[in-house]
């Protein structure tokens, strides 16, 4: 074999082995990227409170305001 030939054999043996290696990686390991041990621990009751008036509020007295360049200056 000239050495050409034997050099491209080697880069495509490599290629191989590194997709390879990838993908078992991938495989071996993907299970551990989600932790299903710990959840998060359920409420024991869901309290219904009131809804926060403050943005309500906030939008009537936006919406009163005049726009900005709406202003006359006599």
């Amino acid at each position: 074999m000239t050495v050409k030939t034997s050099e491209s054999i080697e880069v495509v043996a490599a290629i191989i082995v590194t997709a390879g290696l990838v993908m078992g990686n991938l495989l071996l390991f993907a299970p551990l990227r989600t932790d299903n041990r710990t959840k998060p621990p359920k409420p024991l009751m869901q309290v219904d409170s009131a809804p926060d008036p403050g943005p309500e509020k906030a939008f009537a007295t936006a919406a009163a305001q005049p726009a900005a360049g709406s202003k006359k200056y006599n």
